[in-house]
């Protein structure tokens, strides 16, 4: 959390290369655990910091990495209700979404 901070708003200018370490060199329960510890040791989330000091496709894959380790259900929630809303229904994200969470309980059961 520390890292992250100093990489953007503790400075001019933001390190990437920081975020990029962060967010790719731990699992998601690591980096829900920064996560956690970022909003403890600072007046607003990680989430608001990744917002503010990122733009582009580089903030929404950091984005979707904090989202899904943060709140697996939440994340899944979120996509499937974007792939069912509006007019028609994006099927390849639906087919991807399902799949993917098969997938996922198969591997929470194998671990029970």
């Amino acid at each position: 959390a520390k890292a992250l901070y100093k990489a953007g708003e503790g400075r001019l200018g933001t390190n990437e290369a920081r975020f990029v370490d962060v967010f790719c060199r731990r699992s998601f329960p690591q980096l829900a655990l920064v996560a956690e510890h970022y909003a403890a040791q600072h007046p607003h989330d990680l989430r608001t910091a990744v917002v503010s000091e990122t733009s582009g496709n580089f903030r929404a894959a950091l984005l979707t990495m904090l989202d899904y380790a943060c709140s697996r259900y939440e994340f899944f929630a979120h996509v499937l209700h974007r792939a069912l809303d509006g007019i028609g229904t994006s099927n390849n994200v639906l087919q991807h979404v399902l799949v993917k969470w098969k997938f996922w309980r198969l591997g929470e059961r194998e671990r029970e």
